[in-house]
């Protein structure tokens, strides 16, 4: 992530492609976030959306504690997913923004019985 030729690479990555969960239970979505420049990287937000099928609830969005130089950090949006969430594999995008920068990712949620 970032313009051409500047000192800027972070790293945003789901730790599992592919979640699990049952109608009425949390499904947690991890993701690694690496920052491989020489700044300290301040004010990032992560956002999740899924699709109305899933019917979740609660907070879909973090804001990120600093990340110092060469250190990585696991955060984890855990997303309430309704009782009559439709049972199927849905795609959940998340967004991470730094500065004016933002890069998404997406992981299958699947629900079963």
């Amino acid at each position: 992530m970032g313009a051409a030729g500047r000192d800027a690479t972070f790293s945003f990555t789901p730790t599992r492609s592919k979640v699990s969960v049952r109608r009425g239970r949390t499904a947690r979505v991890s993701f690694r976030i690496s920052n491989r420049t020489t700044t300290t990287l301040r004010s990032a937000s992560a956002t999740t959306k899924a699709p109305k099928a899933l019917r979740v609830s609660g907070r879909t969005s973090l804001k990120l504690a600093s990340l110092k130089a060469g250190q990585a950090r696991t955060i984890a949006a855990r997303l309430k997913v309704g009782r009559t969430a439709k049972v199927a594999t849905h795609a959940v995008r998340a967004s991470l923004k730094v500065g004016k920068q933002t890069v998404s990712r997406t992981v299958a949620v699947q629900v079963r019985r």
